[in-house]
């Protein structure tokens, strides 16, 4: 975590993020339409096609039905059952690394109370990752670690709620979308995410 005019290319985006936190200010929100948003709440419809069959190459990208289709390099956990109402597909994600496997993965369910959701995880020991994280947005939400949350959308055309927490390990990103926005919708998917992280 660093302050964030430190951030590189802070000259760049720093009047973007003075304009996302006048709109949290004011709305509540991040005034802005992403297609990830649409996605999310069209799933069904939009993945019906998207399923491969990877028997002839693992490393393709791609949905699958189940997390014993792709060929992880560690043993991923996913979003317990018990949360799911239903499974929507899963993907590999990340990096695939010779010889082991996938590095993340990013599931797909629907959830009773908040709608078409997506949980990405990636395994950073495997993956080499790191994350910069602006210290003004970060919270410690999700069961103490570092964690960031915020809305982005659009009356109209949905919100998604945005849940990204980091550990030793792994960067967790939980991503769910609904037609509407509440404040309440944003504090059920950090409850979420801390049961999730709980797995």
């Amino acid at each position: 975590m660093i302050p964030e005019h430190q951030m590189s290319g802070y000259n760049i985006f720093g009047s973007q993020r003075a304009k996302e936190r006048d709109d949290i200010k004011k709305y509540g929100y991040i005034r802005q339409s992403l297609p990830q948003t649409q996605s999310l709440l069209n799933f069904k419809e939009v993945s019906k096609n998207q399923f491969i069959n990877v028997s002839s190459n693992p490393m393709k990208e791609g949905s699958r039905h189940s997390i014993d289709d792709i060929d992880m390099a560690y043993d991923f956990k996913g979003v317990p059952s018990y949360l799911i109402t239903q499974s929507l597909g899963i993907a590999p994600s990340v990096t695939f690394i010779q010889g082991k496997g996938w590095a993340g993965a990013m599931q797909f369910f629907a959830h009773e109370n908040i709608g078409n959701c997506s949980y990405r995880e990636n395994n950073l020991k495997l993956s080499h990752g790191s994350a910069i994280i602006p210290e003004e947005d970060v919270t410690r939400e999700v069961n103490g670690k570092v964690t960031i949350s915020n809305v982005t959308g659009e009356i109209h055309h949905g919100f998604l709620y945005s849940v990204d927490w980091y550990d030793q390990s792994f960067f967790h990103e939980l991503k769910c979308a609904k037609i509407n926005y509440s404040p309440d919708i944003l504090l059920e998917v950090i409850a979420l995410a801390k049961q999730i992280d709980e797995k």
